[in-house]
């Protein structure tokens, strides 16, 4: 009876492990936030779109300008890029350092705020807030406070 149970109680820690490898640990909302901003500020779109719901977030703008949300996210990460390059003053580099950097996450939603920590800051907030898309967080909103 013992060694029934020692080789069940083993069996079972075998198929657990099988079915652990199997399944990819989601990465955290940050991760997600982070990954977004590199791949944003080296103009990788593709890269980009593994973190970003580019109709969520920009079809309010895209319905007012009558313009695709794709068009208008690409001229975003454009202005962004061109800014970086052409002034010293800016770097296509975020600057997470100078943010108090706060996760929630609420089962298949989250949110990533970033709160300015330094005098003078023009933006005070930014707020990313995303959901479970596919297995893995998708920022669907990004909003911003001066």
């Amino acid at each position: 009876m013992k060694s029934y149970l020692v080789c069940l109680l083993f069996g079972l820690l075998i198929i657990s492990c099988k079915q652990s490898k199997d399944v990819k640990p989601m990465e955290s909302p940050l991760a997600i936030v982070i990954k977004l901003e590199a791949a944003e500020s080296s103009k990788d779109y593709d890269a980009a779109r593994n973190y970003i719901d580019v109709e969520q977030v920009y079809s309010p703008v895209a319905k007012q300008e009558k313009r695709a949300a794709e068009d208008i996210w690409k001229e975003f990460v454009e202005f962004k890029y061109l800014l970086a390059n052409s002034s010293k003053k800016f770097t296509n580099t975020f600057p997470f350092h100078k943010y108090k950097i706060i996760e929630t996450i609420n089962g298949d939603t989250s949110e990533v705020k970033l709160l300015g920590i330094e005098e003078g800051q023009r933006i005070k907030e930014i707020i990313y807030e995303l959901t479970v898309q596919n297995n893995s967080w998708k920022v669907v909103s990004i909003g911003y406070k001066k």
